[in-house]
């Protein structure tokens, strides 16, 4: 059964622009699907997210199109990810295919800028990036000037959303990337460890007594729930719910490494036994014993 969103004849490489002031989304940028639940209020993402916002259709609009179908481009900050590859009109006439950080996407007035006018999205990650056809070869100039991407993916056609058969040891590094990134985006250098503040708000507006460890073991939930709302992969959910995880995990150690000594600082006031320096380990100090 199709979904909304794909009932309106949109797929995974679709971008929009907000039509709606939303978090760190402002009015007129650019977004695109990060997941299609299959409500009618999916969840979009863009450059300046580190979260996904669900948009109602009616709150966004889809970039403009040329008679070609490449989406009409006037200048402003690159509208996709990195990795994703493009298909890109010139203004000299010619058509030029690369990673999306492989251009650049302001407008320059030099005489020998080569500005883009049009684009399309040819896939959306690090996947095949075959010939353009021939068909395409004959109408444009074909520009072999801008150096193709070594190919990294798994022999899957380009524009899917199918697993690469990354191995669990994968995941785990792209998880620890993800935290790390996510620490940069916040001015966190330790990474992604909002939880602990998360849930003192929580307890604190509702009474209750939430973890730290059970706030990430709900969101693991929410990713998993995702993950098996619908038949198909997300790869966004696999990815957060490891890293949701390993951080349930370190939330869970760390509880149980404190101790109730009165004024301790554990785990930091601990010593290479891992018992208190502050408490029950200075003990026989206290007693003369030696």
């Amino acid at each position: 059964m199709m979904t909304p969103y794909e009932k309106a004849g949109f797929d995974e490489k679709s971008l929009f622009r907000s039509l709606v002031d939303y978090g760190d989304v402002q009015k007129l940028d650019i977004v695109w699907l990060l997941e299609d639940d299959g409500s009618g209020a999916p969840d979009f993402t863009n450059n300046k997210c580190c979260m996904e916002h669900s948009f109602r259709l009616s709150e966004i609009q889809e970039l403009a199109r040329d008679e070609d179908g490449y989406y009409i481009w006037e200048g402003d900050e690159q509208p996709v990810p990195d990795d994703w590859f493009v298909e890109v009109k010139l203004d000299t006439g010619s058509l030029s295919r690369s990673s999306a950080s492989n251009y650049g996407w302001a407008i320059s007035d030099s005489d020998d800028a080569r500005n883009i006018t049009a684009f399309r999205v040819v896939s959306t990650g690090a996947v095949h990036n075959p010939e353009p056809s021939t068909k395409t070869k004959e109408k444009f100039s074909w520009n072999e000037t801008v150096p193709e991407i070594p190919y990294t993916g798994n022999g899957l056609e380009f524009g899917t959303l199918e697993p690469t058969n990354r191995k669990a040891e994968e995941f785990l590094h792209q998880a620890a990337e993800l935290m790390a990134e996510r620490g940069k985006e916040y001015d966190k250098p330790t990474g992604e460890r909002s939880m602990g503040q998360s849930v003192n708000a929580f307890n604190a507006i509702t009474g209750r007594d939430l973890s730290e460890a059970e706030g990430w073991l709900l969101m693991s939930l929410v990713k998993r729930v995702r993950q098996y709302s619908t038949p198909s992969y997300h790869k966004d959910s696999a990815e957060d719910a490891v890293a949701y995880a390993a951080l349930e995990a370190e939330a869970l150690e760390s509880a149980a490494a404190k101790c109730d000594y009165p004024d301790c600082n554990c785990p930091y006031d601990m010593g290479a036994d891992n018992k208190c320096l502050r408490g029950l380990n200075t003990d026989h100090l206290r007693k003369g014993v030696r």
